[in-house]
């Protein structure tokens, strides 16, 4: 059922490109509300909203004027304003400033990269030898509720991992397939059918789609 207000949202999106949005947008199983024509925001408030449904979940996807702290700060204080009700922020995007990691781990196109921690890497003090920075208690941000860290901590396990592994490639599998739709092929229609009506595995589907939508 679509939301009656504002305060029925409970997961916000944060995206810094639009190419970031068109990607989170492409999940949507409905889209509610685009910029405001429906459920609005408060006076004062310069963001610019989607509203839709991923899933059972309620969320509202927003737009960063910009990269860098700065607009992420000041997107943030207005979303809390606008959308009282928001109990999870993630911030999704194409992970441009991920750090180097360790020799023989390596990130690849396409690999889902998910935080623990939120750390300020530019908070600190410059020295002759270099920036250190602030890694005291009362200088770094606090960690996630426990909801989020057991739920990050259940991803650590194979089974778990798996499991969503799966569900990842149905969902890219799946969105592929509407966006080849939206081309009008007979072929696309063809596939579409045979998921549909054949319940053809997603496997299957993944190793004939290129194929299939090419003829």
């Amino acid at each position: 059922m679509r939301p009656r207000s504002r305060n029925d949202f409970a997961i916000a999106i944060i995206c810094a490109l639009p190419l970031e949005a068109d990607a989170v947008e492409a999940l949507f199983d409905e889209t509610y509300d685009r910029l405001g024509k429906h459920y609005g925001k408060q006076p004062g408030d310069a963001n610019a909203y989607i509203n839709g449904r991923i899933g059972k979940h309620h969320a509202v996807l927003c737009y960063l004027p910009g990269m860098g702290k700065g607009s992420a700060a000041s997107v943030a204080s207005s979303l809390r304003v606008s959308y009282t009700g928001i109990q999870l922020a993630l911030v999704v995007g194409i992970c441009g400033g991920a750090p180097p990691l360790p020799k023989y781990d390596e990130i690849f196109l396409g690999d889902i990269i998910i935080s623990d921690t939120v750390m300020e890497y530019d908070f600190g003090r410059q020295y002759p030898g270099g920036f250190q920075r602030k890694t005291g208690v009362k200088d770094t941000l606090g960690r996630p509720d426990r909801e989020i860290r057991i739920f990050l901590k259940s991803l650590q396990a194979y089974n778990t991992r798996v499991e969503f592994q799966d569900q990842v490639l149905q969902l890219l599998i799946f969105t592929s397939i509407m966006e080849r739709l939206f081309l009008s092929s007979a072929a696309a229609w063809g596939v579409m059918y045979r998921i549909v009506f054949a319940k053809m595995p997603w496997k299957k589907i993944a190793k004939i789609l290129d194929v299939t939508m090419i003829k």
